[in-house]
């Protein structure tokens, strides 16, 4: 209820929400440890933006521009491993008509879901895609989520990847989601 009224006194609000929880297991006790449990949140916010004219997705967003980690190997080697759930937004990806992005080369996002408009409000005045991956992106779905070794990452064919919106921005009048209840 404050975020709505915060909102509705024309203020501005900025939210970073995570889909998932995620819950890494602790080593069992035959010395063995679990695959991390990734559970969709719902804690009400979530309908409280759609009800502004944005849907999260329990997802996650991967892409082949992506961090590149490098690691020393026990043989004093390096080793390179794409971490895909660490996408790099370039220039390509921003929207650069926004002053915030222009001096900024490039960025690493990590753990994004995908967010969208309401069906129906792409085309409204007041909706900003923000940025988005490149179109070397994928998502990783629920039953499927397991992002604790990028080793085994590997990414889709090539039809199946896309650039997936990431961020918006909302620029109108809205209504109480409280309004009636």
């Amino acid at each position: 209820y404050q975020l709505d009224q915060f909102v509705l006194r024309g203020n501005n609000l900025v939210m970073f929400l995570d889909s998932h929880s995620v819950f890494m297991p602790q080593g069992n006790q035959f010395g063995g440890s679990q695959e991390p449990v990734y559970i969709p949140r719902n804690t009400g916010v979530e309908e409280l933006i759609r009800h502004y004219g944005l849907e999260l997705d329990t997802a996650y967003i991967l892409d082949e521009k992506s961090f590149l980690q490098r690691q020393r190997t026990a043989q004093g080697g390096v080793a390179e491993v794409e971490v895909y759930f660490a996408p790099i937004v370039g220039q390509a990806e921003r929207n650069t008509s926004l002053p915030i992005f222009v001096n900024i080369p490039d960025m690493v996002v990590l753990n994004m879901s995908p967010v969208r408009p309401v069906e129906g409000m792409e085309s409204e005045a007041g909706v900003t895609r923000l940025f988005s991956s490149s179109p070397d992106g994928w998502m990783m779905r629920d039953d499927g989520i397991n992002l604790s070794n990028p080793y085994f990452l590997t990414p889709p064919p090539d039809e199946d990847q896309e650039s997936i919106p990431m961020a918006y921005m909302l620029e109108r009048s809205f209504k109480s989601y409280f309004a009636g209840k």
